[in-house]
C-alpha cells in the first residue's frame, strides 16, 4: 500500500515546513472547492483598518498584500472575486448572489497527454459583444499516487464533502477494544474490466480525532483493503447471491479519541466516502 501512515501523517498535520503546509492547504481548499463546483467570492477591508500610530512600525505593506494573494487565488482559481479595501459588502454579497442564480457549466477532454505538476490554461472567448465573463483559468495536473494521498487526507478533513456512493459503518467498545463493522451494497461496487477480468479493490482506513478535532497518532488507527476479481460469469453469481459485504475492523482502543473518521476507498475508481462516528 503506498499511502503509509507517514505520508497521511504529515498531510493531516502538516509536518514539512510552514510554507509548504500553507500551499497545500490552499491547494487543497481549490480542489475541494472545484470538486464540489464552488466558486469562492472573497471580501477583504484589511488596507482600511486604522493601525495605532505607536503599532505601525510592526504593519507593512508586504503584511496586508499577503493575505490578500492568499485570497485572490482561492477565488481566481475557482471562478470567484476578490474585493479588496472597501467597506461596502452589500454590494459584493448582491452580485455573489446573482451570479450564483445563472451560470454556464462547460467541460471538455484534452487531446494532450496530461504531465503531473504541468499548469495546464483555460480560455474562453466569445463572439457575442458587450459580455463579461469570469471563468476558472486553468488546472494543473497532479502525479496520480500524490492525488490520491491528498484526497485521502482531505476526506479525513472534510468527511462531510466526502459521499461518492453510500455506505454504512458501526464502531462498538463493549469488549474493551474497538470493533469497526462495514457494509457496502454490490451494486455500488464499481468493478474496472481489462483482459476479461473484473476487478475492485476496496480499502477501509480509520483514524481517531481528539476534543481539540486533531488526530491521534502519525497515522491511520488501522487499514484493510478488499480485493475483488472475476470474470463476467462470476461478477453476475457474486452480485446475486450476496446484496451486501460487511468488512470489520478489530483495533486497540486509542485513549483520548472523540471521534472515528471512517473512510472508505474505492481505488481503481477513485471513489472515495467518509463518516464521522463518535467514540463512546
Amino acid at each position: 500500500m503506498t499511502r503509509g501512515r507517514n505520508t497521511i501523517g504529515q498531510y493531516l498535520s502538516g509536518t514539512s515546513g510552514s510554507l509548504s503546509r500553507l500551499t497545500k492547504r490552499l491547494r487543497s481548499a481549490v480542489n475541494q472547492a472545484n470538486r464540489n463546483q464552488v466558486s469562492l467570492y472573497s471580501i477583504d477591508p484589511w488596507v482600511l483598518m486604522v493601525v495605532p500610530f505607536d503599532l505601525s512600525v510592526f504593519y507593512d505593506v508586504g503584511d496586508m498584500e499577503s493575505p490578500q494573494e492568499f485570497l485572490a487565488t482561492l477565488s481566481e482559481d475557482t471562478g470567484g472575486v476578490l474585493y479588496t479595501n472597501k467597506n461596502d459588502l452589500g454590494n459584493p454579497i448582491r452580485e455573489a448572489y446573482l451570479d450564483s442564480r445563472a451560470y454556464y457549466l462547460l467541460g471538455y477532454v484534452p487531446t494532450t497527454k496530461p504531465q503531473a505538476g504541468k499548469f495546464y490554461k483555460i480560455k474562453l472567448n466569445l463572439k457575442r459583444k458587450g459580455l463579461k465573463v469570469r471563468y476558472r483559468k486553468g488546472y494543473a495536473d497532479r502525479d496520480p499516487a500524490e492525488a490520491a494521498t491528498t484526497d485521502l487526507a482531505n476526506a479525513f478533513k472534510f468527511p462531510d464533502l466526502y459521499e461518492d456512493f453510500p455506505f454504512e459503518a458501526s464502531i462498538d467498545t463493549a469488549s474493551g477494544k474497538l470493533v469497526v463493522r462495514t457494509v457496502i451494497a454490490t451494486k455500488d461496487l464499481s468493478f474496472i474490466s481489462a483482459d476479461a477480468r473484473n476487478r475492485c479493490t476496496l480499502e477501509i482506513f480509520g483514524i481517531p480525532f481528539d476534543d481539540d478535532g486533531q488526530p491521534i497518532g502519525e497515522g491511520f488507527l488501522f487499514s484493510k483493503t478488499v480485493e475483488l476479481d472475476f470474470n463476467e460469469k462470476e461478477l453476475a453469481a457474486f452480485r446475486k447471491d450476496y446484496a451486501k459485504i460487511a468488512p470489520s475492523v478489530e483495533e486497540e482502543f486509542p485513549k483520548g479519541s472523540k471521534d472515528l473518521v471512517v473512510v472508505l476507498c474505492q481505488k481503481l475508481s477513485g471513489k472515495l466516502s467518509a463518516a464521522t462516528h463518535p467514540v463512546d
